[in-house]
C-alpha cells in the first residue's frame, strides 16, 4: 500500500499541488487553520477597537467592586449579566470616542499636571504625603510597570480636561433659575373618580373553558424550566492552606530582592524656595531679570526666608519663608529636582526654570536614606507576609494550570482532577439557563452547564474563571428537561390571574366611558352616583403633595393646562383600576418677596441638567463623527 501511494504521488501535477501547500502554509502558517483568534475585537470605536480580554477584564473590575461596596446587601439576581455588559461596553466605547476627539482637538496633560494627579491619589501616600516607594510597591503587586500606569493616567486626564471643560461651562440664568422655580412649585387643581379593580373582581365569571384557552395561549408561561444540578471542583487562591514557614536563608534572599523597594526609606530633603512666574510671552526676560536681581540679593547676603516673604509668587508657601515640605525623589518637576539634590545644606541654587518659573532653592535639611535591618519584627512580618502571597499566586498558577490540563485529559468525570489536585467534589442546587443559587449566579457557569459537551456528551467543562481568585470545572450531576405543569395544579393560579385581566379591563371601560361623559359636560359627582366609582376631590396639590399616589401625582403634572374648561385624563392605580382625573386650573409658584431661600442649590442643580444635555450632545455627536460598530456576534 505504501509503495503504491509513493509511486503515484509523482509527476508534475504531484510537485504543483505541493507547491501550492508550501506555499500556502509558509505564508500563513499551520496554526491558522485550526485555531481561532483567542482574543478578537468587540468593538470599534473610531480607530480604537476593543477586544474581548479587555471587556472581560472591565467587567470583574465592575462586578468586584459592586460586590465590594455592597457587602452582604450584594445580590446577584440584582444584576442582569447581557445589560451589565452591554453598559460596560457603552462606557469603554465612550472612552475611546473621547481620548480620540481630545488628541485631535489638541488637549494634552503636562507633566506638572500628571505628577499632581498621581501626588493627590491617597492610595500613593504615607501619612497624608506621595510616598514613591509605596507608588512602586503597590504598582508592582498589580503587575503594572510605571510608565504603563502612567499613559493610562494620563489619557484618563485627558478625558477628564473635554469633560470639565463641557460641564464647567454650563450656566444657567436667573431667568432659566426662576422658571425652574415656578415649575417646580406649581400647584394644579384636582379632582378624580377611582374606579378600583378590587370592587369589580366578584362580578367577573371565569368559565372552564376561559382556563383552557389561557392554558392553550401560554404554555411557556406554565412551564417548570429546564434545569441542572452540578458537580464541580474549586481552585480558590484565598482557601489555599498557608504555606510552610521558610527558613532563615530564603528569609534574607528575599529582603535582598525586596529591600529597596519596601525596606529602604527614600532619602528626604527640606528645602525653602522663591519662586517668579512667567507671565505672558513679553514677560518672559522680566522674570528671569527679577530671578537674577534676587540672586545678587542673596550673594550679598540678604536672607533667604525674608526675601521669599516679600518676593516669591508662591502663595502658599511665601508666608513661611518658603519652606516647603519634605521632598524625595520623583515627588517634584525634574529640574527643580535635580537642582535640589546637588545641593549640600546650606546651600543656595542658581537661577533654575520649571513649567512654574524660575526659582531659587536654599537646601535646609536632609534626611539620609535608611535601611530597616533584617532583624527588626517589622521585617519578618512583612517578609512573611511576601513570601505567603508569592508562594499562594505560585500555587494558585501551577494549580490552574494543572486544573486546565486534567479537564482535558480526563474529560469523563471530576474524580481525577479531584484526586490530583486534593480538591474536594462538590454539588450545587438546580441552576436553569436563566439563573440559580450559588455558581447559578455566574453567566459563564450557565453558559457551560447547558453547552452540547457538558449536557448532551456530559464531558467536564473547561476551567471557568469565576474571579481573579477562583476557577472551577464543572459537569452535570443531575439533569431535568422543561416539563409544563398539569392544568389541574395550575387551574386556580389562572382562574385569579383571568379575574384580575377582566376586572381591570372592565375598571378600564367604565372609566373611558366616565371621562367621555365628563368631557361632554356631565358632573364627576353625578357620574360617581351610578355607577362603581368614588370621587375624590384632594384640590390644590403640589408636585410635594405625599398624600397623593405617585402614579396619579405623576400623570396630573403631565397634563397640558387646560385652555378654557377643564381638562381631563385617565391614570393607572396601583391595584389594577383606573381613574378619571380632571384638571380645573394650574397656578406657577410664585417666589417670595424675599427672594427664592434656595437660589444657589436651585442655580447648581439647573446648572446640573443643563450641563447634563450639553455632555450628552457632545457624546452624541462624537458617535456621528467617529463610526462606531459593535461585534454582536462577539458579545457572548
Amino acid at each position: 500500500m505504501l509503495q503504491r501511494i509513493r509511486d503515484n504521488a509523482s509527476g508534475p501535477i504531484a510537485y504543483v499541488v505541493v507547491g501550492l501547500i508550501s506555499l500556502v502554509f509558509g505564508v500563513w502558517g499551520i496554526g491558522s487553520y485550526f485555531t481561532e483568534d483567542p482574543n478578537p475585537p468587540v468593538a470599534k470605536a473610531g480607530d480604537v477597537e476593543i477586544t474581548k480580554y479587555q471587556l472581560q477584564r472591565a467587567y470583574d473590575q465592575r462586578y468586584q467592586r459592586l460586590q465590594r461596596l455592597m457587602g452582604d446587601n450584594f445580590d446577584h439576581d440584582m444584576i442582569d449579566p447581557q445589560r451589565f455588559r452591554r453598559g460596560i461596553l457603552d462606557g469603554l466605547v465612550q472612552d475611546a470616542l473621547l481620548q480620540q476627539y481630545a488628541r485631535d482637538a489638541g488637549y494634552r496633560v503636562t507633566d506638572a499636571a500628571l505628577l499632581q494627579a498621581l501626588r493627590s491619589e491617597q492610595q500613593f501616600q504615607v501619612d497624608g504625603r506621595f510616598s514613591p516607594e509605596r507608588y512602586r510597591a503597590l504598582l508592582s503587586q498589580a503587575g503594572l510597570a510605571p510608565g504603563q500606569f502612567e499613559a493610562g493616567l494620563r489619557d484618563d486626564l485627558v478625558v477628564q480636561q473635554v469633560r470639565t471643560g463641557v460641564i464647567e461651562s454650563a450656566f444657567a440664568t436667573h431667568r432659566e433659575v426662576l422658571a425652574d422655580y415656578r415649575l417646580d412649585k406649581q400647584r394644579r387643581e384636582l379632582a378624580y373618580l377611582a374606579f378600583e379593580a378590587d370592587d369589580l373582581r366578584d362580578e367577573v365569571d371565569v368559565s372552564d373553558s376561559e382556563i383552557q384557552a389561557h392554558y392553550e395561549r401560554n404554555p411557556q408561561a406554565y412551564t417548570r424550566p429546564e434545569r441542572v444540578k452540578l458537580a464541580y471542583v474549586e481552585v480558590d487562591r484565598n482557601e489555599l492552606a498557608p504555606a510552610a514557614e521558610p527558613d532563615e536563608e530564603f528569609l534574607r534572599a528575599l529582603y535582598e530582592q525586596e529591600k529597596d523597594a519596601r525596606f529602604r526609606t527614600a532619602e528626604r530633603r527640606k528645602a525653602r524656595h522663591i519662586l517668579v512666574r512667567i507671565g505672558e510671552d513679553g514677560e518672559a526676560d522680566a522674570a528671569r531679570r527679577e530671578i537674577q536681581r534676587l540672586s545678587a540679593r542673596l550673594d550679598e547676603g540678604a536672607a533667604f526666608a525674608e526675601l521669599a516673604r516679600e518676593h516669591s509668587d508662591d502663595e502658599s508657601t511665601a508666608k513661611d519663608g518658603g519652606m516647603l515640605d519634605w521632598v524625595t525623589r520623583g515627588s517634584m518637576v525634574a529640574a527643580f529636582e535635580k537642582a535640589l539634590f546637588k545641593l549640600e545644606e546650606g546651600e543656595v541654587s542658581a537661577p533654575v526654570k520649571t513649567d512654574f518659573g524660575w526659582h531659587l532653592i536654599k537646601l535646609e535639611e536632609i534626611d539620609p536614606s535608611e535601611t530597616k535591618p533584617f532583624d527588626s519584627p517589622e521585617v519578618q512580618d512583612e517578609l512573611l507576609e511576601v513570601y505567603r502571597a508569592q508562594e499562594r499566586d505560585q500555587r494558585f498558577r501551577q494549580l490552574s494550570e494543572r486544573l486546565d490540563s486534567l479537564s482535558f485529559e480526563a474529560p469523563d468525570s471530576l474524580k481525577p482532577l479531584a484526586d490530583e489536585l486534593d480538591l474536594e467534589i462538590r454539588e450545587s442546587g438546580w441552576i436553569s439557563r436563566d439563573g440559580g443559587e450559588g455558581l447559578g449566579d455566574y453567566d459563564a457557569v450557565r453558559k457551560a452547564a447547558f453547552s452540547d459537551a457538558v449536557l448532551k456528551d456530559r464531558l467536564n467543562s473547561t476551567p471557568i474563571q469565576l474571579s481573579s481568585d477562583r476557577l472551577v470545572v464543572v459537569r452535570v450531576a443531575e439533569h431535568q428537561k422543561g416539563e409544563r405543569r398539569p392544568l389541574s395544579a395550575v387551574r386556580d393560579e389562572i382562574a385569579a390571574t383571568l379575574r384580575e385581566q377582566a376586572a381591570a379591563e372592565r375598571a378600564r371601560t367604565l372609566a373611558e366611558e366616565a371621562r367621555a361623559a365628563a368631557e361632554s359636560g356631565r358632573p364627576l359627582a353625578e357620574i360617581a352616583e351610578t355607577g362603581p366609582a368614588e370621587l375624590h376631590e384632594p384640590g390644590w396639590v403640589t408636585r410635594e403633595n405625599g398624600d397623593l399616589d405617585a402614579a396619579l401625582r405623576d400623570a396630573l403634572f403631565a397634563m397640558p393646562r387646560p385652555a378654557d374648561a377643564a381638562s381631563y385624563a385617565l391614570a393607572s392605580l396601583p391595584a389594577g383600576g383606573t381613574a378619571v382625573l380632571r384638571l380645573s386650573g394650574v397656578e406657577p409658584g410664585e417666589p417670595p418677596a424675599g427672594g427664592i431661600a434656595d437660589a444657589g442649590t436651585r442655580a447648581r442643580a439647573v446648572r446640573g441638567r443643563i450641563a447634563g444635555m450639553e455632555y450628552a450632545a457632545l457624546r452624541k455627536s462624537l458617535e456621528d463623527d467617529y463610526q462606531v460598530e459593535i461585534y454582536e456576534d462577539r458579545l457572548d
